[in-house]
């Protein structure tokens, strides 16, 4: 099994258990700060990269999405979306 794979099981066990845990939803919410920190053991910048990859695709997903509702973009970031409605 890829890393990968072991990743994304993981937090699907753990969003799943987040619903009225606040410890599973604590892990759930830092997740990406703790694997992005290259202080992590768990920090492997392939797995990094291709996370990074599969936001930006997820992300560009969202404001095709966004823009077929007929909703004016303003701004768009990973840390902030800002539409005119």
């Amino acid at each position: 099994m890829s890393a990968f794979h072991v990743l994304k099981s993981i937090l699907q066990f753990w969003a799943e258990d987040s619903v009225g845990d606040d410890v599973a939803w604590s892990l759930v919410m830092n997740f990406h700060r703790w694997f992005r920190s290259s202080s992590s053991l768990l920090y492997d910048p392939s797995l990094n990269a291709m996370v990074h990859s599969l936001m930006q695709k997820l992300f560009s997903l969202l404001l095709t999405d966004l823009a077929t509702i007929n909703t004016t973009i303003v701004f768009a970031s990973f840390h902030r979306l800002i539409l005119c409605t």
